[in-house]
């Protein structure tokens, strides 16, 4: 167990391992060896892209990154977990079906953990997408985007 890790959101917390996998975050499990952490930041193993844009779907211009070649550079760059914006085409996830072909495609092509943030529009369930699993919702916008679209009208 790594006793009280400071983490990148700032929090102090006990870390359980177990067979080499974070098991617990927060309090103290039962332990055969403990590290002291104090004053030491703990990182995942592997950075996280909080921000990338995978296309895919009915998007295939053969140019812009998709599931396989985004993860496998993230991956060669030490990056295992990418976060998904959804300004891409297919239209925008505004609802749990959408997200849900969205995860199933990334499940399929993936090569590292990903995950994928909701739209937020006037058309968006958030509490649909929220309970399909939407990690976040970003990419908020107030004006023309990526393919002309706009979240928020005035």
């Amino acid at each position: 167990m790594l006793k009280n890790a400071l983490l990148p959101d700032g929090r102090v917390a006990d870390i359980s391992l177990a067979d080499g996998r974070i098991i617990h975050v927060g309090t103290t499990l039962r332990a055969d060896r403990t590290i002291d952490c104090t004053g030491l930041l703990c990182l995942p193993p592997g950075a996280v892209d909080m921000h990338v844009h995978m296309r895919g779907g009915g998007e295939t211009q053969g140019y812009k990154e998709d599931w396989t070649s985004g993860s496998q550079s993230a991956l060669a760059g030490g990056v295992t977990t990418v976060v998904d914006q959804p300004n891409t085409i297919p239209p925008p996830l505004t609802g749990a079906g959408a997200f849900q072909e969205r995860v199933a495609e990334a499940t399929r092509d993936a090569y590292c953990r990903f995950g994928i943030n909701g739209y937020v529009s006037e058309q968006s369930d958030i509490t649909g997408l929220w309970e399909a699993g939407a990690l976040a919702f970003g990419e908020t916008f107030a004006a023309a985007s990526s393919y002309g679209g706009c979240g928020l009208s005035r």
